[in-house]
C-alpha cells in the first residue's frame, strides 16, 4: 500500500534548511543508525512510488517551507544515499 506520508518523513529532518539537498547524505546517515534495514527498505518501497507516481504535494506533510520539486530532489537524493549505506 502507498503511503505519501511514510515517504516524506526524511523532509522533518531539514524542516528549516534553506537548502535540504546539501544534507541528504547526512540525514540518510542518521536514518541508518536510528532505524532498522526493514524500516529503511519499506520507506526507500514509498519514496520509490511516491516519486515515481506523485500523489500529494510531500512538502505539506511537514510543512516544509521550501519548493516541492526541492523537496522531491532532497527525497530522491536521500533515497541514493540511503541505498549506498544499506548492507
Amino acid at each position: 500500500m502507498k503511503s505519501p506520508q511514510l515517504a516524506a518523513q526524511p523532509l522533518y529532518a531539514v524542516l528549516f534548511d534553506d537548502d535540504p539537498v546539501v544534507r541528504a547524505d547526512a540525514v540518510a546517515a542518521m536514518f541508518r543508525s536510528q532505524q532498522s534495514t526493514d524500516a529503511l527498505e519499506l520507506l526507500l518501497e514509498q519514496i520509490d512510488l511516491e516519486l515515481a507516481q506523485p500523489t500529494i504535494e510531500v512538502r505539506t506533510v511537514h510543512e516544509n517551507p521550501q519548493p516541492e520539486t526541492v523537496c522531491r530532489e532532497f527525497l530522491r537524493q536521500f533515497a541514493v544515499a540511503l541505498r549506498t549505506r544499506m548492507p
